[in-house]
């Protein structure tokens, strides 16, 4: 069976770093069952393809988009490409970028399945994710005022013109894959009457399922941990620094590593307003010795740092499903989770984590705080949620529901159409 995936990531190369590392996993786990193909994009001045052991990989240049979409001479590129590979299946990775479009306004007539990745009109409904207007007037920088379209209400605009795009795939695919009960929720009220939506599942990557487990760590002051794979409003940093200000009131001594994007390092005409205004509410709060950026890292960093960490903590206003989260509570890190989007599913079994209301960070501080005193209580969660982990990220399990899937695909739709 031919496998044709459209993603965001480029899988035959890279550091396996940050956003879409969890596809690197699912590629490992399907690719001896079916013939692999990704077409992807990249900083390449041409279309460049790569054979490797375990998939063949198209990577094509960011195109200029007019309309949302590449120019019909792209496009016919893209279309040859498809035609040449010739796929049984193609799964479409997410709706952030075009390839959807290409399928729902006919330029490619192929059965594709469309992949729920993250959803930008639940974004958009949070963008601020509690920002005063007053805040949002101090996210105003030089950038900004050299390109005044990054301004934050100009960049919520943006957001909100990609969801309409969003919805027109969606009302018009057929067979939409979804990672949560969340997810299913949101689409629910956008699809057609004749779609079907399957349940996947997530896999995590292959270094977190031979790692050992945490335990209480002896560090002689407080680690925290979050990640951050690119920093917006949405993603709630904000709301944790004014949390932690209210942390040091009780302990002096704790840190927050913070992995992803190294705020510190990037130069000051790069950084835009919300940056600047973390970076200002670092130094009001007298945090600069208390927050650690550590950049991207890879799988066994992020293992490492998360094993010497005493709470791991994500404090987004939405997500589809949380891989970074999954792979914190996999390895039993005792967690502190915004009540939001898809987490509190990680808990429909046992109890894994602590949650908050997504705007409160003074009850963010106090949970943070009950996991820093309560070693019954971290303990606990930390036994349940390596339980519930580790049957919702079985690698026999994932990879039986991935190729069942396209199966049943291949064998209901295709067919029936040949």
């Amino acid at each position: 069976m031919k496998v044709l995936w459209f993603s965001n990531c480029v899988l035959g190369i890279g550091t396996n770093k940050g956003s879409g590392s969890w596809l690197y996993a699912m590629k490992g786990l399907i690719s001896a069952d079916v013939e692999l193909f990704n077409i992807t994009q990249s900083n390449v001045k041409d279309i460049v393809y790569y054979e490797h052991k375990d998939l063949k990989e198209y990577i094509l240049p960011v195109y200029s988009l007019k309309n949302n979409l590449p120019s019909q001479r792209n496009i016919n590129k893209i279309k040859n490409i498809v035609e040449q590979i010739n796929p049984d299946i193609i799964h479409i990775w997410g709706i952030e970028l075009y390839w959807g479009l290409l399928f729902s306004r006919g330029y490619i007539k192929r059965n594709c399945i469309i992949e729920i990745q993250g959803l930008l009109s639940s974004c958009y409904n949070v963008y601020y994710a509690g920002l005063s207007p007053c805040e949002i007037l101090k996210c105003y920088s030089l950038k900004e005022l050299i390109k005044y379209n990054l301004y934050l209400p100009f960049e919520k605009s943006k957001t909100n013109k990609r969801s309409v795009v969003e919805n027109e795939i969606i009302a018009k695919t057929k067979l939409i894959s979804t990672q949560s009960q969340w997810v299913r929720n949101q689409i629910k009220f956008r699809v057609g009457y004749d779609f079907k939506v399957y349940k996947t599942l997530r896999p995590i990557r292959k270094s977190f399922y031979n790692s050992t487990k945490w335990t209480k760590s002896s560090n002689k002051s407080i680690v925290l941990f979050t990640s951050f794979s690119y920093i917006v409003p949405f993603k709630g940093f904000h709301i944790l620094i004014k949390s932690l200000a209210h942390l040091k009131n009780k302990y002096s001594d704790f840190v927050l590593n913070v992995a992803g994007i190294d705020i510190k390092s990037i130069p000051f005409y790069r950084k835009d307003g919300y940056l600047r205004f973390i970076l200002s509410l670092i130094k009001k709060y007298n945090l600069v010795d208390n927050i650690n950026f550590i950049g991207r890292l890879n799988e066994n960093e992020m293992i490492d740092y998360l094993l010497k960490s005493d709470v791991y903590i994500n404090p987004s206003f939405v997500e589809s499903y949380s891989a970074a989260s999954a792979e914190a509570l996999y390895l039993g890190v005792p967690s502190v989770l915004s009540y939001a989007g898809a987490m509190p599913d990680f808990s429909n079994q046992k109890e894994v984590a602590l949650y908050y209301s997504p705007m409160d960070f003074v009850d963010l501080a106090s949970k943070v705080s009950i996991l820093m005193e309560d070693n019954e209580l971290s303990n606990k969660l930390s036994k349940n949620s390596i339980d519930v982990l580790e049957d919702l990220s079985n690698r026999e399990i994932i990879k039986n529901t991935q190729l069942s899937i396209y199966s049943e695909i291949y064998n209901n739709v295709c067919n029936s159409n040949n």
